[in-house]
């Protein structure tokens, strides 16, 4: 018996007093470390309510479930583990997550908690961290009188992750901060707009609906679920209530087609924005006589070029069309100029516009095409962006004086 194993073992029994609320399982580092990082989404970094950094583990039919709040989001996932005491718990879920991933690949752990003090032993390794009462722990309501979809989850990806860019930040129109989702008979709509343009993208598909449902979905929640659907596999359940949305998410390369616990999905509860949204198709514009082709790659490049010698506040890029030739001109405060020009196909009048660089960037590389299709009427009239051979995906950019 060695000196060290003699002070390990002396110092797990006095730190750890057995109680009928204790929890206790054992696990392998593998098996918490993609749980903890399918939640860790919901755990702010500064937060108002100490219990809303901790994770709650709680047991399931297959091992434990992990749950993570902020109270407008809540994400679900579930690890294998064998439970040998079942009383649920709260840890620091950040804490827990950085001590997890350091230890070494293929660890096997023993997780240890109280209402108080919580242990994570693995080999010679030993964590002490602060608990706190899981009954405190805030979870969402269930969910009342929802309608149900099913979507792909590669086509809820390309949807919402082509469409929330041009959601507001902060904005005091709140319900700008978001996105709208838009269930119909016979496709699914993502609509996001901050007031300067908007993102209208379109994935073709039997519902199962009946009527038109409309839900506004704030801004991390969409980034969450951008996240949780990036790998694309298998289908999406979407639960749609007055106050709530709920998105249960496969996993990809696990196993298992059952509710979190199973061990095969994450589940998503976002609060919904209580706000009416926009009449987004009053936005599209209508009379567009001017069609300009071009090579989006190109364009794209060009407009990042010329962006490095924009105004840093304003953005602003001058587009001048004439004949076959587009002209992109930038200038800061200093004088300093940046020129491109691109052959293109162009059939109307010679005219110069001004937009923000950073949103045709946003939509050039939000299309699926190697062309690209902008339509204009005038230099102060709304732009579409598209491409001819996707109808599903259109961009409303307004023009800015320069």
């Amino acid at each position: 018996t060695t000196i060290s194993s003699i002070f390990y073992s002396s110092c797990r029994s006095p730190f750890i007093i057995r109680t009928a609320n204790d929890m206790k399982l054992q696990t392998t580092r593998e098996a918490l470390v993609a749980p903890l990082q399918r939640v860790i989404g919901a755990v702010e970094r500064k937060q108002i309510r100490p219990i809303l950094s901790h994770v709650l583990i709680r047991p399931a039919a297959q091992g434990v479930e992990l749950l993570a709040t902020d109270l407008e989001i809540e994400l679900l996932s579930s690890a294998g583990a064998e439970v040998i005491e079942p009383s649920p718990c709260t840890l620091p879920a950040r804490k827990l997550l950085d001590i997890v991933k350091a230890l070494p690949a293929g660890s096997e752990l023993t997780l240890e908690a109280d209402q108080e003090r919580g242990y994570v032993l693995a080999g010679r390794s030993r964590f002490e961290l602060m608990a706190l009462p899981a009954e405190g722990f805030p979870e969402q309501e269930a969910l009342r009188h929802s309608t149900e979809v099913e979507v792909s989850a590669s086509g809820l990806s390309d949807l919402l992750g082509r469409s929330a860019f041009a959601m507001a930040v902060e904005d005091v129109r709140y319900y700008l901060n978001g996105l709208l989702l838009e269930i119909r008979p016979e496709e699914v709509r993502s609509v996001a707009t901050d007031g300067h343009r908007m993102a209208l993208v379109q994935l073709p598909m039997e519902t199962g609906v009946g009527d038109l449902r409309q839900v506004l979905i704030p801004r991390k929640g969409v980034q969450e679920l951008v996240r949780l659907t990036a790998s694309g596999d298998g289908m999406v359940r979407l639960e749609l209530a007055e106050s709530q949305i709920r998105a249960t998410v496969p996993v990809a390369g696990q196993e298992g087609e059952g509710e979190p616990g199973e061990g095969g999905h994450v589940r998503l509860a976002s609060k919904l924005i209580d706000a009416r949204y926009p009449d987004y198709e009053r936005v599209l514009p209508g009379h567009l006589d001017k069609t300009l082709l071009v090579d989006r790659k190109a364009l794209l490049e060009a407009l990042q070029r010329v962006s490095i010698l924009a105004n840093e506040r304003l953005r602003g890029v001058r587009m001048t069309l004439s004949g076959t030739e587009l002209v992109l001109q930038s200038q800061n405060v200093e004088h300093e100029q940046a020129q491109e020009a691109l052959d293109v196909d162009y059939d109307g009048a010679d005219m110069a516009i001004g937009f923000n660089v950073g949103y045709l960037v946003d939509a050039l590389q939000a299309l699926r095409s190697e062309v690209a299709r902008i339509r204009l009427s005038d230099p102060g009239g709304s732009t579409l962006i598209e491409a001819p051979d996707d109808p599903n995906a259109r961009y409303v950019v307004m023009p800015m004086r320069l």
